[in-house]
This record gives C-alpha cells, structure tokens and sequence, in this order.
C-alpha cells in the first residue's frame, strides 16, 4: 500500500504547469492518483485498524505520522474518492481500461457499506483488546451510511452501464476485461 499511496501522492503534488496537455486531461490524472489513493488508504485500514495517513509527499515525515483512527482515514478517503467522482469521465475511452466516475461511486459505496457495518458492530465499538479497530467516532449515523449506500448503489444499477454476465461472459472467454459486471478492474502484467 506505500508504494501506491506515495505514487499517488507524487502525482497529485506534481507540478504539471509546463504540461503539454489541457486542464481536463491534468484533472482525470490526478483524479486517477486520488482514487488509487483512497483505495490504498481504505484497503490499510481494512487490514490494520488505525494506521498512518499520508497525503503528502515528504517520506522523512512518512516515517513518523501518527496512526490515526480509521474515522479520520475514512473521511480521508471519502474526500478523496468524492473528488474522483466529480473529475473522472463517465465512460472510459474505447479499448481503455481507465477508471470511470462509476468506479468512485462504486468504493464509495463499498466505503459506505464498511463504515455502517463498523458504526453498529457493538464488539469493534467498546474496548476490545484491539481498539485499533474501533469507528465509533464516525460523524454520520449507520441509517444515514445506508441511505448512501441504497443511493449509490440505485444510480450504478440505473445508469445501465453494468449488468450481470452470464457464466460464459465471465469465464468463457479471454476478453475478461469486457464483462458487462467490471466497474474497475486491475490487470497485472507477468
């Protein structure tokens, strides 16, 4: 997770001003950065609890943040993956596997889903051995969370980009990247 959130964060600290490219296409790379971000930062947070939240690119300070609550990370990401939203295209351009403002509406979901779940888990909330886990401190009620979700989650469904595929589409060809259910996908070279 490091390396994508500190790969990330150069990105969006860049000086791009002497860029041979329009302001759009500035605003969908650092769109981009911010949504691998905050999915580097969530995925963290996931796995460990409280960890250390870096949005900047001074790796001296890196070695000693704090660990921050996970309310503190998951608003972090929330930003972060808001203004994915806002910045990215609605559609990828053809043969491209580039994310979608669909793919920040879908984590944000996801986010939301997550931080409802720890908001009413009574066992992660009241002194358990690991408080690292702990969300109680989260700034939005568990019915509010899951409105977010209902509502994300209605417009993804809505927008009739996405659909599920049939066994064949899914596992059936090589072209695995062109299923009608992929949101965002990432491909790993060998």
């Amino acid at each position: 997770y490091a390396g994508v959130i500190a790969t990330a964060n150069r990105i969006i600290h860049m000086d791009m001003s002497n860029a041979e490219f329009g302001q759009d296409y500035k605003d969908v790379i650092i769109a981009e950065a911010k949504l691998m971000r905050a999915y580097a930062h969530f995925m963290a947070t996931e796995h460990w609890g409280a960890v250390p939240l870096i949005l900047d690119t001074d790796k001296s300070a890196s070695l000693s943040k704090p660990l921050v609550t996970r309310a503190t990370v998951y608003a972090a990401v929330e930003k972060d993956l808001k203004d994915a939203e806002a910045l990215l295209p609605d559609e990828a351009p053809a043969g491209s596997l580039q994310p979608t403002t669909w793919a920040a509406k879908g984590l944000l979901a996801k986010l939301y889903l997550t931080m409802a779940a720890c908001k009413s888990n009574p066992s992660l909330n009241k002194g358990n051995a690991n408080n690292n886990f702990q969300c109680s401190d989260l700034n939005y009620t568990s019915d509010e969370l899951y409105q977010n979700v209902i509502n994300l989650t209605t417009e993804i469904i809505e927008s009739g980009k996405f659909s599920l595929a049939t066994h064949a589409e899914m596992f059936g060809t090589q072209q695995y990247e062109n299923s009608p259910e992929t949101i965002l996908a990432w491909h790993h070279n060998q």
